[in-house]
């Protein structure tokens, strides 16, 4: 069967279940993206902050810390 790896955590998976991240150039998954609302697009996890108060993920490099 067709399958690609996941860039970011090495998983298997359909190339058509497969995010591509602009700022990383890189090709994830569905477990790996989360959706960046001050962005408008999806974002991987590792590079996400969640903002408890208004309940959005961040990019960190949006991020003044």
């Amino acid at each position: 069967e067709n399958t690609r790896c996941c860039d970011e955590c090495g998983g298997e998976t359909h190339p058509d279940e497969l995010y591509f991240i602009e700022d990383a150039q890189v090709e994830a998954c569905e477990n790996c993206v989360l959706f960046c609302d001050d962005r408008e697009e999806s974002i991987l996890e590792s590079d996400a902050i969640y903002n408890n108060h208004s309940g959005i993920y961040h990019h960190r490099d949006d991020l003044d810390i």
